[in-house]
């Protein structure tokens, strides 16, 4: 075994920490060479005392869903975040199965997706749905309004204490529309 009580430079002559490598005039890299056998692993720990609290680390898999970058407490358990070769990011997931997967809650200020949503289980908007596609669903409930500034097609009842809207009006007869006049009324 091998000590130094001071600081370590590597690839430099002037270290202000424990450890220095290069000269800041190029890409400059740390190799840390792991097994390559199946959940072998290789990493960074960082402890408090003799505590481990932190790694940072890779573990080798049999493909790219299962070789993986981890920061956790562990690499084998408590995982923070993960990220697979296969470019799946996950926060408190071990193996991240979509591009990003969270175990447990999401809060933020905005939302933004620019393809298709699944929802499966409930969603609560505190606030407002803004739409400018369409809306489908077998059920779609209003519990105060419901406003359309275009059209608004039912295929099927439509129910509810008031039925209002402009050109709306009763008539009798085959062929004949419901249709409302808000200004005469």
């Amino acid at each position: 075994s091998s000590y130094i009580l001071g600081n370590l430079s590597i690839g430099t002559v002037t270290s202000n920490s424990r450890l220095t490598v290069g000269d800041a005039t190029g890409d400059e890299y740390i190799t840390i060479n792991g097994g390559a056998n199946e959940n072998d692993k290789s990493g960074i720990k960082f402890k408090e005392g003799v505590t481990e609290r932190m790694v940072m680390g890779y573990v080798a898999g049999a493909t790219t869903d299962t070789r993986y970058f981890r920061i956790g407490t562990s690499l084998e358990s408590n995982p923070i975040i993960s990220a697979t070769q296969a470019q799946n990011v996950g926060i408190g997931m071990f193996i991240p199965r979509t591009r990003l997967e969270v175990a447990g809650t999401i809060s933020g200020s905005r939302l933004s997706i620019s393809g298709n949503a699944s929802v499966t289980g409930a969603l609560m908007v505190v606030g407002t749905i803004t739409s400018r596609a369409t809306i489908s669903g077998a059920i779609v409930h209003a519990s105060n309004q419901l406003r359309s500034s275009g059209s608004l097609i039912v295929e099927g009842t439509m129910s509810g204490a008031t039925l209002e809207g402009a050109n709306l009006r009763d008539c009798q007869g085959t062929g004949n529309k419901l249709t409302y006049d808000f200004a005469t009324k």
